[in-house]
């Protein structure tokens, strides 16, 4: 098993063959929130191929992201079974057993019910609280800059 290995070409990446993609390249064009999310989007333990289509749609998930965790939040807890608290059980369960690629997916999903207004109104304001606290753990800053 190789951690770690990214390809590119389906060739391994390294500076020796010459096809290695930076990250401080990548932070010229995509968020440091993009980048993170690229990273976290693949199972740590397994080889993965490096695709650009990938950094887009990393860079688009960041912007959800940030759009959802924008406007004014609270501090108070969500109902025990409301669809925060399950999406925040579920992400931490994510994390719990190191599958980042679901717990980013879990993030996504808060993010469109924030978004695109699924949840009650009087919610809105506890999941924006608990998309930013959730987003922290993987280290999003959830800003909307690109660095």
């Amino acid at each position: 098993m190789h951690v770690g290995l990214v390809e590119l070409g389906g060739t391994k990446m390294s500076k020796s063959l010459g096809n290695l993609i930076s990250v401080h390249n990548l932070l010229r064009i995509y968020s440091p929130d993009a980048v993170r999310l690229l990273l976290a989007s693949h199972p740590y333990r397994r080889p993965w191929e490096f695709h650009l289509p990938d950094v887009d749609r990393a860079q688009r998930t960041a912007d959800s992201l940030s759009a959802a965790a924008g406007g004014t939040a609270s501090d108070e807890e969500p109902t025990q079974d409301s669809f925060i608290a399950w999406a925040e059980r579920a992400f931490l369960n994510a994390l719990e057993h190191m599958d980042l690629p679901q717990a980013v997916h879990m993030l996504e999903l808060l993010a469109r019910a924030i978004v695109q207004r699924f949840l009650p109104s009087d919610e809105l304001e506890i999941a924006r609280s608990r998309i930013r606290s959730l987003a922290r753990l993987l280290g999003l800053r959830l800003d909307g800059t690109v660095a």
